[in-house]
């Protein structure tokens, strides 16, 4: 009875298995080559071996069998021989190992040699074929050959038979036509040689257009097939590149003499005759018909009147070199002759006239400038004309119909229409570009006399400016647009002006400011007229309102918004300088923001400086005052009183002639001003009533010291009681603020002075008053006459003065209870 089945899984193969897989897998391999190399031997016939589908499919058979083999053996540096190798392909080890390594070595040699023996059956009979029809195909070319030698030998007789004789006339007809352009190329030689004589001749008579018709006739000669490559003509190309050059070179210089010949003349004043003018004009277009036909043809007349430009431009900078020169010279010499002399006879006139010399100078010299600007200017639009006119003339227009083949001539027609065309922009940015250079020039002259320029008052340096107009207007006249040179040029300097003249009258006012000793001051007619300038308050070109305070060509007092105001010499300096910044602002619109900013930079400065020496008490070091006093305070509010009347027209009139889009934009500055010109009043008022507060505390620390009426005398009409020096003080202090602020301060300004002054006193003396009163009835009665004398000068204080009305008694019913006697 059999014993029980072992359990048998794969994993127990495991070890035999991974021995035994290599060796299986080269089996199989090697023998599926074998299948397919040795198959198709043993089942097709002879003829199917020989095919080539099946000689590549033993061939693929052999590469399958030569992948079995490792690479390496392929190798030609592999030779065991080689201990490395050897020990690599045949390592030591056990005789089974060698056996093994052996038993491989040996199958792949079989593999090879096997395969190559079939490889090699296979073919032989196709390369005995193929050696069989190489020698049919030989055989055949041997039997072409002999045929072709067969047909040469007939061509040789039939051409000795009739091409011979046909040949030689060929050969002769051939030689005739050598012959003929042999006589050709001498004829075209002889040609060319005529025509440099005709073109020598041609050009010492100056008749540049048939020169240019010879010399392009001779260049086409050259170029023509018969003559080309010609020895003796080999330098007449080079020669005639010299002949064109110079023809060139005598047209530009033919047309610049031309030219200096008519300016000559045109500037010779005694060739002033219109008729004269007329004719040398119609001559000189005459004269300009061949050149300009010779500088169309050559395609020259742009270059040369660029280069026209240029040197009228190169003689106009050195003219207006010479020129400026010579204005620098004359300004210095007419500024140090009126400093040495005049100032030595005349003093502060001498001074105040040089500047009016130099300009008066300047001036003229500019002028004599412009002139000679305007004469070159005038000159090229003349040239400028003239050839545009030229350029219209019936020999220019037909220039091209000499008689030439079709296709020469109609290009020679294009050419000559764009050359005529180009030459009318040429006229036209020869005008404009010496139009920008004159203005260019021009603006160097103003950058080196700037300096000068900007010393000058605003009428001289408006008729500085007039000349530049002029300039501008005969720029245009001519086609030619203002240069952006110029215009930035003129720009800078009117700022430069504007700034100059700015800081001058900055110096000036605070100069004068500085000097004021703040005293009320007649007001010439002129500085009346610039107030009514500002403010428009004229009637028939009258002062209205204030004929009657008038002495002789003064006023006593200055109008402004219908109030008659009591000004200082420094606010007439303030109002004329304004006065000045609104001629600029006319006569340059477009730096207006500018002059805004210097009217509000200077009506600044003049209240900060009014307050400094005034408040701040500076004056008295400036001004060598003694001490700031309420007429002192009054002058200067008056002043800022009549800045601030003045500022809101002159505001407004300025932002009128800005832009709707930059009226807004120095708005805030402008109302800070007004804002700082209240706060200074106020702050001037405010001083004034402390400066009262302080003298009447002075004056009652006194009242203990008032004798009282003697008890042992009767109150009699001889012995009645008087006022007390306490009061009579008092009395004139109040009536001497009256008396200095009445005719300074507008009445609202006394009201509030005079109103805040009046109560104050009121109050402390009646408290005052009172308190003393109960030391008896002595003391009672001095301080009610005292009381009593106080009354009318505080009555007269108190009375509102600005929209009628009537003094609050309420003000003055305790000091009235004080009066009344006991």
């Amino acid at each position: 009875m059999p014993g029980p089945m072992i359990e048998v899984s794969k994993q127990d193969f495991h070890s035999y298995l991974s021995r035994m897989g290599g060796k299986y897998e080269h089996f199989v391999n090697i023998h599926e080559a074998l299948g397919t190399m040795i198959m198709p031997t043993l089942h097709v016939d002879q003829q199917s071996a020989r095919s080539p589908s099946t000689m590549g499919t033993v061939g693929q058979g052999l590469v399958q069998a030569m992948k079995e083999v490792p690479g390496e053996y392929f190798d030609p540096d592999f030779s065991l021989t080689n201990p490395d190798e050897f020990e690599r392909i045949c390592p030591a080890g056990s005789e089974a190992t060698r056996m093994e390594t052996l038993e491989k070595l040996t199958h792949y040699l079989d593999v090879v040699e096997m395969n190559l023996t079939q490889e090699i059956s296979s073919r032989s009979k196709s390369f005995f074929e193929a050696v069989y029809k190489i020698q049919e195909l030989s055989n055949m070319i041997q039997s072409l050959c002999n045929g072709i030698e067969g047909l040469r030998c007939g061509v040789g007789k039939v051409e000795s038979n009739l091409v011979l004789k046909q040949k030689q006339a060929v050969k002769l007809f051939q030689k005739k036509k050598n012959l003929t352009k042999v006589l050709e190329v001498l004829e075209g030689v002889s040609d060319v040689m005529k025509a440099k004589a005709a073109l020598e001749l041609l050009l010492s008579s100056s008749d540049y257009a048939g020169a240019l018709d010879v010399l392009e006739d001779i260049q086409r000669q050259l170029h023509m097939q018969r003559i080309v490559g010609i020895c003796c003509l080999q330098g007449v190309e080079k020669e005639l590149k010299h002949k064109a050059s110079a023809i060139n070179n005598m047209i530009g210089e033919d047309f610049f003499l031309l030219i200096h010949n008519y300016s000559l003349e045109a500037c010779d004043p005694a060739n002033g005759d219109d008729i004269d003018a007329r004719e040398r004009h119609d001559v000189f277009k005459e004269s300009l018909v061949p050149l300009v036909i010779g500088m169309l043809r050559t395609g020259r007349l742009s270059g040369i009147l660029n280069k026209y430009a240029d040197m009228v431009v190169a003689e106009l900078r050195s003219k207006v070199e010479l020129k400026l020169d010579q204005i620098l010279v004359t300004v210095s010499d007419v500024g140090s002759n009126s400093t040495k002399g005049k100032v030595q006879q005349e003093g502060k006139e001498g001074q105040e006239k040089a500047p009016e010399c130099r300009a008066t100078s300047l001036l003229l010299l500019l002028d004599e400038l412009m002139l000679l600007v305007m004469q070159r200017l005038e000159r090229v639009a003349e040239v400028a004309n003239g050839i545009r006119t030229v350029l219209d003339h019936p020999e220019v227009i037909d220039m091209s119909s000499v008689p030439q083949s079709k296709g020469k001539q109609s290009m020679r027609k294009s050419h000559t229409k764009s050359y005529r065309e180009e030459a009318i922009q040429a006229c036209i940015k020869t005008v404009q570009c010496v139009a920008e250079n004159i203005q260019i020039v021009w603006a160097e002259v103003y950058e080196i006399a700037g300096e000068l320029i900007c010393g000058f008052d605003l009428s001289e340096f408006v008729e500085t400016l007039n000349r530049t107009d002029r300039l501008w207007e005969a720029v245009q006249s001519h086609g030619a647009k203002q240069s952006s040179v110029l215009r930035s040029c003129m720009s800078e300097l009117c700022r430069s002006y504007l700034f100059k003249a700015h800081t001058r009258y900055v110096e000036k006012v605070q100069m004068v400011l500085d000097q004021d000793h703040w005293e009320i001051v007649q007001v010439p007619s002129q500085f009346q007229h610039a107030a009514d300038s500002i403010l428009g308050n004229t009637v028939d070109g009258k002062h209205e309102g204030v004929e009657k305070n008038a002495v002789g060509n003064t006023f006593e007092t200055i109008r402004l918004a219908g109030k008659d105001c009591l000004v200082t010499g420094s606010f007439l300096m303030l109002l004329q300088t304004l006065v000045h910044y609104i001629g600029t602002a006319k006569q340059f619109p477009s730096h207006v923001p500018e002059t805004m900013r210097h009217v509000l930079e200077l009506c600044k400065l003049y209240n900060s400086r009014t307050c400094q020496l005034v408040l701040g008490a500076k004056a008295m070091q400036t001004a060598d005052l003694k001490s700031i006093t309420a007429k002192h305070l009054g002058s200067s509010c008056a002043n800022i009183t009549a800045l601030a009347i003045v500022f809101p027209p002159m505001r407004q009139e300025l932002e009128s002639m800005l832009p709707d889009a930059r009226r807004g934009h120095m708005s805030k500055e402008m109302d800070r001003l007004n804002i700082e010109l209240q706060v200074h009043r106020k702050e001037i008022l405010t001083k004034l009533i402390t400066i009262m507060q302080y003298q009447l505390e002075v004056q009652l620390e006194r009242l203990e010291t008032i004798p009282e009426p003697s008890a042992s005398q009767p109150l009699t009409e001889e012995h009645t009681v008087k006022p007390s020096s306490l009061a009579r003080k008092v009395r004139k202090q109040l009536q001497t603020l009256q008396n200095v602020l009445t005719p300074l301060l507008q009445d609202e300004d006394l009201d509030m002075v005079f109103g805040q002054v009046g109560a104050m006193y009121a109050d402390r003396l009646a408290h005052a008053f009172a308190t003393h009163a109960q030391r008896g009835p002595r003391r009672s009665e001095q301080l009610a006459c005292d009381a009593q004398d106080l009354l009318p000068a505080l009555q007269a204080l108190l009375e509102p003065r600005a929209g009628g009305g009537k003094v609050r008694e309420d003000l003055l019913a305790p000091l009235r209870a004080v009066a009344q006697p006991s």
